[in-house]
Protein backbone atom coordinates (compact mmCIF):
# COMPACT_ATOMS: atom_id res chain seq x y z
CA UNK A 1 0.00 0.00 0.00
CA UNK A 2 1.23 3.52 -0.61
CA UNK A 3 1.40 6.36 1.74
CA UNK A 4 -1.57 8.41 2.73
CA UNK A 5 0.11 11.17 1.17
CA UNK A 6 2.96 11.81 -1.60
CA UNK A 7 5.99 14.03 -0.76
CA UNK A 8 5.61 17.68 -0.50
CA UNK A 9 3.20 20.15 0.20
CA UNK A 10 0.93 21.63 -2.40
CA UNK A 11 0.53 25.60 -3.20
CA UNK A 12 -2.64 26.91 -2.59
CA UNK A 13 -2.95 27.02 -6.56
CA UNK A 14 -2.47 23.37 -6.85
CA UNK A 15 -4.87 22.10 -4.39
CA UNK A 16 -7.14 20.99 -6.98
CA UNK A 17 -4.25 19.25 -8.73
CA UNK A 18 -3.29 17.67 -5.34
CA UNK A 19 -6.73 16.23 -4.57
CA UNK A 20 -6.82 14.32 -7.35
CA UNK A 21 -3.79 12.67 -6.75
CA UNK A 22 -4.32 11.86 -3.53
CA UNK A 23 -7.65 10.42 -4.35
CA UNK A 24 -6.48 8.41 -6.78
CA UNK A 25 -3.62 7.09 -4.73
CA UNK A 26 -6.53 6.39 -2.21
CA UNK A 27 -8.33 4.09 -4.72
CA UNK A 28 -5.32 2.62 -5.51
CA UNK A 29 -4.96 1.47 -1.53
CA UNK A 30 -8.53 0.50 -1.24
CA UNK A 31 -8.39 -1.39 -4.94
CA UNK A 32 -5.28 -3.18 -3.56
CA UNK A 33 -6.93 -4.15 -0.12
CA UNK A 34 -9.91 -5.60 -1.87
CA UNK A 35 -8.13 -7.73 -3.75
CA UNK A 36 -6.11 -9.26 -0.63
CA UNK A 37 -9.45 -9.74 0.91
CA UNK A 38 -10.38 -11.64 -2.13
CA UNK A 39 -7.08 -13.44 -2.74
CA UNK A 40 -4.54 -13.66 -0.06
CA UNK A 41 -1.74 -14.88 -2.25
CA UNK A 42 -2.21 -11.73 -4.60
CA UNK A 43 1.26 -11.12 -4.81
CA UNK A 44 2.87 -13.25 -3.11
CA UNK A 45 3.27 -16.35 -5.71
CA UNK A 46 3.99 -14.76 -9.10
CA UNK A 47 5.37 -11.55 -10.84
CA UNK A 48 9.15 -10.06 -10.51
CA UNK A 49 11.64 -12.99 -9.12
CA UNK A 50 13.90 -12.35 -6.53
CA UNK A 51 17.32 -13.26 -6.97
CA UNK A 52 19.07 -16.90 -5.98
CA UNK A 53 21.17 -14.61 -3.23
CA UNK A 54 17.85 -12.64 -1.85
CA UNK A 55 17.57 -13.08 2.07
CA UNK A 56 15.48 -11.09 4.72
CA UNK A 57 18.02 -8.35 4.56
CA UNK A 58 15.48 -7.36 1.66
CA UNK A 59 12.70 -6.57 3.99
CA UNK A 60 11.42 -3.38 3.98
CA UNK A 61 14.36 -1.81 1.09
CA UNK A 62 13.60 -0.51 -1.61
CA UNK A 63 14.27 -3.10 -3.73
CA UNK A 64 11.24 -5.10 -2.20
CA UNK A 65 8.75 -2.20 -1.98
CA UNK A 66 9.78 -1.30 -5.82
CA UNK A 67 8.65 -5.41 -6.33
CA UNK A 68 5.61 -5.49 -4.25
CA UNK A 69 3.92 -2.40 -5.37
CA UNK A 70 4.82 -3.94 -8.93
CA UNK A 71 2.98 -6.94 -8.13
CA UNK A 72 0.12 -5.27 -6.68
CA UNK A 73 -0.26 -3.05 -9.83
CA UNK A 74 0.15 -5.90 -12.16
CA UNK A 75 -2.31 -8.27 -10.51
CA UNK A 76 -4.92 -5.37 -10.22
CA UNK A 77 -4.20 -4.10 -13.95
CA UNK A 78 -5.25 -7.99 -15.02
CA UNK A 79 -8.04 -7.80 -13.14
CA UNK A 80 -9.03 -4.92 -14.39
CA UNK A 81 -8.36 -5.63 -18.05
CA UNK A 82 -10.26 -8.98 -18.11
CA UNK A 83 -13.53 -6.75 -16.85
CA UNK A 84 -13.03 -4.16 -19.65
CA UNK A 85 -12.45 -6.73 -22.35
CA UNK A 86 -15.52 -8.80 -21.16
CA UNK A 87 -17.57 -5.57 -21.79
CA UNK A 88 -16.27 -4.63 -24.87
CA UNK A 89 -16.63 -7.83 -26.15
CA UNK A 90 -19.95 -7.65 -24.97
CA UNK A 91 -20.86 -4.44 -26.42
CA UNK A 92 -19.86 -5.66 -29.66
CA UNK A 93 -22.06 -8.60 -29.33
CA UNK A 94 -24.72 -6.58 -28.67
CA UNK A 95 -24.93 -4.43 -31.05
CA UNK A 96 -24.45 -6.90 -33.94
CA UNK A 97 -27.10 -8.56 -32.69
CA UNK A 98 -29.58 -5.65 -32.29
CA UNK A 99 -28.79 -4.68 -35.76
CA UNK A 100 -29.39 -8.29 -36.99
CA UNK A 101 -32.75 -7.96 -35.62
CA UNK A 102 -33.90 -4.25 -36.54
CA UNK A 103 -32.77 -4.88 -39.91
CA UNK A 104 -34.76 -8.25 -40.10
CA UNK A 105 -37.46 -6.40 -38.45
CA UNK A 106 -37.38 -3.75 -40.92
CA UNK A 107 -37.18 -5.60 -44.02
CA UNK A 108 -38.40 -8.93 -43.59
CA UNK A 109 -41.18 -9.38 -40.75
CA UNK A 110 -42.58 -6.37 -38.87
CA UNK A 111 -43.18 -8.63 -35.68
CA UNK A 112 -42.87 -6.20 -32.35
CA UNK A 113 -40.49 -8.44 -30.65
CA UNK A 114 -37.86 -8.47 -32.56
CA UNK A 115 -37.74 -4.62 -32.50
CA UNK A 116 -38.62 -4.84 -28.81
CA UNK A 117 -35.30 -7.29 -28.56
CA UNK A 118 -33.08 -4.53 -30.19
CA UNK A 119 -33.75 -2.11 -28.09
CA UNK A 120 -33.79 -4.46 -24.82
CA UNK A 121 -29.74 -5.27 -26.34
CA UNK A 122 -29.05 -1.61 -26.51
CA UNK A 123 -30.08 -0.50 -23.63
CA UNK A 124 -28.73 -3.64 -21.98
CA UNK A 125 -25.65 -2.62 -23.78
CA UNK A 126 -25.78 0.94 -22.70
CA UNK A 127 -26.58 0.05 -18.65
CA UNK A 128 -23.56 -2.46 -18.90
CA UNK A 129 -21.04 0.18 -20.51
CA UNK A 130 -22.48 2.65 -17.76
CA UNK A 131 -22.02 0.41 -14.91
CA UNK A 132 -18.42 -0.02 -16.22
CA UNK A 133 -17.41 3.22 -16.37
CA UNK A 134 -18.97 4.11 -13.06
CA UNK A 135 -16.12 1.78 -11.91
CA UNK A 136 -13.66 3.37 -14.11
CA UNK A 137 -12.51 -0.06 -15.64
CA UNK A 138 -10.45 1.53 -18.81
CA UNK A 139 -8.70 3.95 -16.30
CA UNK A 140 -7.45 1.64 -13.60
CA UNK A 141 -6.33 -1.29 -16.34
CA UNK A 142 -3.89 1.77 -17.97
CA UNK A 143 -3.35 3.25 -15.11
CA UNK A 144 -2.35 0.07 -13.46
CA UNK A 145 -0.56 -1.34 -15.90
CA UNK A 146 1.64 1.73 -16.23
CA UNK A 147 2.46 1.71 -12.77
CA UNK A 148 3.05 -1.98 -12.65
CA UNK A 149 5.98 -1.59 -15.63
CA UNK A 150 7.71 1.83 -13.96
CA UNK A 151 8.00 -0.14 -11.05
CA UNK A 152 10.15 -2.95 -13.28
CA UNK A 153 12.00 -0.63 -14.30
CA UNK A 154 12.96 0.32 -10.52
CA UNK A 155 12.97 -2.96 -9.09
CA UNK A 156 15.72 -3.64 -11.59
CA UNK A 157 17.31 -0.09 -10.88
CA UNK A 158 17.76 -0.65 -7.51
CA UNK A 159 19.10 -4.18 -7.56
CA UNK A 160 22.32 -2.62 -9.40
CA UNK A 161 22.28 0.24 -7.15
CA UNK A 162 20.89 3.01 -9.35
CA UNK A 163 19.93 6.39 -7.32
CA UNK A 164 18.14 7.45 -9.70
CA UNK A 165 13.79 6.84 -9.03
CA UNK A 166 11.90 5.93 -12.22
CA UNK A 167 9.59 8.84 -11.41
CA UNK A 168 12.58 11.05 -12.80
CA UNK A 169 12.12 9.91 -16.33
CA UNK A 170 8.46 8.74 -16.27
CA UNK A 171 5.89 10.94 -17.64
CA UNK A 172 7.31 14.18 -16.76
CA UNK A 173 5.51 16.46 -18.43
CA UNK A 174 2.13 15.35 -17.06
CA UNK A 175 0.93 17.26 -14.55
CA UNK A 176 -2.96 16.02 -14.76
CA UNK A 177 -4.75 12.89 -12.87
CA UNK A 178 -1.42 10.64 -13.89
CA UNK A 179 0.79 12.34 -11.49
CA UNK A 180 -0.29 10.34 -8.65
CA UNK A 181 1.15 7.51 -10.70
CA UNK A 182 4.57 8.83 -10.67
CA UNK A 183 4.08 10.00 -6.49
CA UNK A 184 3.12 6.62 -6.42
CA UNK A 185 6.71 5.07 -7.45
CA UNK A 186 8.59 7.51 -5.43
CA UNK A 187 7.27 6.06 -2.04
CA UNK A 188 9.50 3.04 -2.92
CA UNK A 189 12.61 5.69 -2.09
CA UNK A 190 11.15 5.98 1.75
CA UNK A 191 12.67 2.18 1.50
CA UNK A 192 15.81 1.21 3.42
CA UNK A 193 18.80 1.04 1.63
CA UNK A 194 19.26 -2.70 0.99
CA UNK A 195 22.80 -4.32 1.73
CA UNK A 196 23.68 -5.61 -1.63
CA UNK A 197 25.55 -8.22 -0.34
CA UNK A 198 26.09 -9.94 -4.18
CA UNK A 199 28.92 -8.91 -6.62
CA UNK A 200 27.92 -6.39 -8.12
CA UNK A 201 28.34 -8.63 -11.51
CA UNK A 202 26.26 -11.39 -10.13
CA UNK A 203 23.72 -8.49 -9.66
CA UNK A 204 23.88 -7.56 -13.24
CA UNK A 205 23.87 -11.09 -14.73
CA UNK A 206 20.56 -11.19 -12.60
CA UNK A 207 19.15 -8.42 -14.29
CA UNK A 208 19.96 -9.56 -17.88
CA UNK A 209 18.05 -12.97 -17.29
CA UNK A 210 15.31 -11.90 -15.21
CA UNK A 211 14.94 -8.39 -17.28
CA UNK A 212 16.14 -8.67 -20.60
CA UNK A 213 15.82 -12.03 -21.80
CA UNK A 214 12.79 -12.11 -20.13
CA UNK A 215 11.33 -8.97 -22.16
CA UNK A 216 12.90 -10.37 -25.31
CA UNK A 217 11.30 -13.53 -24.89
CA UNK A 218 7.93 -11.30 -24.28
CA UNK A 219 8.22 -9.06 -27.12
CA UNK A 220 9.88 -11.32 -29.98
CA UNK A 221 9.14 -15.02 -29.17
CA UNK A 222 10.99 -17.46 -28.00
CA UNK A 223 11.31 -21.95 -28.71
CA UNK A 224 8.90 -21.35 -31.99
CA UNK A 225 6.75 -19.13 -29.88
CA UNK A 226 5.60 -15.59 -30.98
CA UNK A 227 6.47 -12.32 -29.48
CA UNK A 228 3.96 -9.84 -28.88
CA UNK A 229 5.39 -7.63 -31.69
CA UNK A 230 4.89 -10.54 -34.07
CA UNK A 231 1.08 -11.61 -32.78
CA UNK A 232 -0.05 -7.61 -32.98
CA UNK A 233 1.15 -7.63 -36.50
CA UNK A 234 -0.68 -10.65 -37.38
CA UNK A 235 -3.91 -9.86 -35.75
CA UNK A 236 -3.67 -6.32 -37.31
CA UNK A 237 -3.49 -7.94 -40.77
CA UNK A 238 -5.90 -10.54 -40.27
CA UNK A 239 -8.73 -8.52 -38.65
CA UNK A 240 -8.08 -5.63 -41.41
CA UNK A 241 -8.27 -8.52 -43.56
CA UNK A 242 -12.03 -9.66 -42.40
CA UNK A 243 -12.89 -5.89 -42.51
CA UNK A 244 -12.02 -5.23 -45.94
CA UNK A 245 -13.76 -8.95 -46.94
CA UNK A 246 -16.77 -8.04 -45.45
CA UNK A 247 -16.87 -4.56 -46.77
CA UNK A 248 -16.53 -6.59 -50.54
CA UNK A 249 -18.69 -9.01 -49.95
CA UNK A 250 -21.25 -5.67 -48.86
CA UNK A 251 -20.31 -4.05 -52.53
CA UNK A 252 -20.71 -7.15 -53.84
CA UNK A 253 -24.30 -7.95 -52.73
CA UNK A 254 -25.58 -4.46 -52.81
CA UNK A 255 -24.72 -4.58 -57.22
CA UNK A 256 -26.15 -7.82 -56.96
CA UNK A 257 -29.80 -6.23 -55.46
CA UNK A 258 -29.37 -3.79 -57.59
CA UNK A 259 -29.34 -5.75 -60.84
CA UNK A 260 -32.15 -8.41 -59.39
CA UNK A 261 -34.09 -5.54 -59.20
CA UNK A 262 -34.01 -4.00 -61.96
CA UNK A 263 -33.84 -6.49 -64.71
CA UNK A 264 -35.43 -9.79 -62.59
CA UNK A 265 -37.80 -8.93 -59.46
CA UNK A 266 -41.29 -8.61 -59.70
CA UNK A 267 -42.49 -7.57 -56.16
CA UNK A 268 -46.04 -8.38 -57.15
CA UNK A 269 -44.59 -12.00 -56.82
CA UNK A 270 -44.21 -12.66 -53.21
CA UNK A 271 -41.36 -14.71 -53.32
CA UNK A 272 -39.30 -11.75 -55.72
CA UNK A 273 -40.45 -9.03 -53.14
CA UNK A 274 -39.04 -11.81 -50.03
CA UNK A 275 -35.73 -12.20 -52.14
CA UNK A 276 -35.20 -8.69 -52.25
CA UNK A 277 -35.98 -7.37 -48.60
CA UNK A 278 -33.47 -10.23 -47.71
CA UNK A 279 -30.98 -9.35 -50.09
CA UNK A 280 -31.20 -5.61 -48.46
CA UNK A 281 -31.02 -6.67 -44.87
CA UNK A 282 -27.89 -9.17 -45.98
CA UNK A 283 -25.78 -6.32 -47.48
CA UNK A 284 -26.71 -4.38 -44.66
CA UNK A 285 -25.06 -6.58 -42.04
CA UNK A 286 -22.14 -7.18 -44.00
CA UNK A 287 -21.45 -3.06 -44.18
CA UNK A 288 -22.06 -3.29 -40.40
CA UNK A 289 -20.14 -6.26 -39.47
CA UNK A 290 -17.46 -4.67 -41.62
CA UNK A 291 -17.24 -1.61 -39.57
CA UNK A 292 -17.39 -3.86 -36.39
CA UNK A 293 -14.67 -5.65 -37.19
CA UNK A 294 -12.79 -1.40 -38.09
CA UNK A 295 -13.97 -0.69 -34.50
CA UNK A 296 -12.34 -3.78 -32.77
CA UNK A 297 -9.37 -3.63 -34.78
CA UNK A 298 -8.74 0.25 -34.38
CA UNK A 299 -9.52 -0.18 -30.21
CA UNK A 300 -7.32 -2.75 -29.96
CA UNK A 301 -4.53 -0.91 -31.87
CA UNK A 302 -2.85 -3.37 -33.02
CA UNK A 303 -0.78 -1.86 -35.61
CA UNK A 304 0.31 0.64 -32.80
CA UNK A 305 1.47 -2.07 -30.33
CA UNK A 306 3.19 -3.94 -33.17
CA UNK A 307 5.34 -0.61 -34.23
CA UNK A 308 5.46 0.01 -29.87
CA UNK A 309 6.52 -3.50 -29.36
CA UNK A 310 9.53 -3.74 -32.51
CA UNK A 311 10.82 -0.64 -31.21
CA UNK A 312 11.30 -2.81 -27.51
CA UNK A 313 12.30 -5.66 -28.95
CA UNK A 314 14.82 -3.68 -31.21
CA UNK A 315 16.42 -1.99 -27.98
CA UNK A 316 16.29 -4.96 -25.80
CA UNK A 317 18.69 -6.76 -28.32
CA UNK A 318 20.52 -3.70 -28.89
CA UNK A 319 20.98 -3.47 -24.57
CA UNK A 320 21.97 -7.58 -24.43
CA UNK A 321 24.67 -6.74 -26.74
CA UNK A 322 26.24 -3.70 -25.55
CA UNK A 323 25.93 -5.38 -21.82
CA UNK A 324 27.48 -9.05 -22.36
CA UNK A 325 30.48 -6.82 -24.42
CA UNK A 326 30.62 -4.49 -21.11
CA UNK A 327 30.79 -7.23 -18.84
CA UNK A 328 32.96 -9.72 -20.99
CA UNK A 329 35.60 -6.49 -20.60
CA UNK A 330 35.07 -6.37 -16.64
CA UNK A 331 33.71 -3.06 -17.43
CA UNK A 332 30.78 -3.10 -14.56
CA UNK A 333 30.35 0.93 -14.58
CA UNK A 334 29.60 1.23 -17.82
CA UNK A 335 27.41 -2.24 -17.76
CA UNK A 336 25.19 -0.18 -15.26
CA UNK A 337 25.04 2.73 -16.81
CA UNK A 338 23.44 0.78 -20.03
CA UNK A 339 20.84 -0.88 -17.51
CA UNK A 340 20.05 2.42 -16.96
CA UNK A 341 19.66 3.56 -20.21
CA UNK A 342 17.36 0.86 -20.91
CA UNK A 343 15.09 1.68 -18.23
CA UNK A 344 15.27 5.07 -19.21
CA UNK A 345 13.65 3.93 -22.49
CA UNK A 346 11.67 1.67 -21.36
CA UNK A 347 9.85 4.67 -19.28
CA UNK A 348 9.61 6.30 -22.85
CA UNK A 349 7.43 3.57 -24.18
CA UNK A 350 5.30 3.20 -21.39
CA UNK A 351 4.61 6.40 -21.19
CA UNK A 352 3.80 6.50 -25.09
CA UNK A 353 1.69 3.13 -24.56
CA UNK A 354 -0.42 5.15 -21.67
CA UNK A 355 -0.90 7.97 -23.59
CA UNK A 356 -1.96 5.90 -26.76
CA UNK A 357 -4.33 4.13 -25.23
CA UNK A 358 -5.98 7.10 -23.25
CA UNK A 359 -6.52 8.72 -26.66
CA UNK A 360 -8.32 6.07 -27.96
CA UNK A 361 -10.82 4.50 -24.98
CA UNK A 362 -13.40 1.81 -25.10
CA UNK A 363 -16.74 4.34 -25.77
CA UNK A 364 -20.47 4.21 -26.19
CA UNK A 365 -21.57 7.46 -28.10
CA UNK A 366 -23.39 9.42 -26.00
CA UNK A 367 -22.89 7.87 -23.04
CA UNK A 368 -18.84 7.82 -22.94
Amino acid sequence: MLPASPGGLPSDGEANRWLVVLSRIDKFNKDSIDAQRVDGQLTATWGLPLPTWASTHLAGSKVELARQLFLSADALSISAQKERDRMFMGLLGFSAVAILLSQVYSSLFSIATLLAGAVGLIGVGACWYWASSQRNLEGRYLDYRALAEACRVQYFWKLVGIEECASVHFLREQRDELEWIRQAIQTSEIGDEEANEAPLLDRLLFVRTAWIDDQLNYFGGSSGRIGKAELNHLNDVKWSQRSRLLFVLGMTLTLMTAIFHMFFADTSIPLHDWTLRSMIVGYCILFASSGLVKVYQETRAFAEHAKLYQRMDLALQLTRTRLDAALACGDLELAVEIVRSLGIEALAENGNWLLMHRERPVLVQGIG
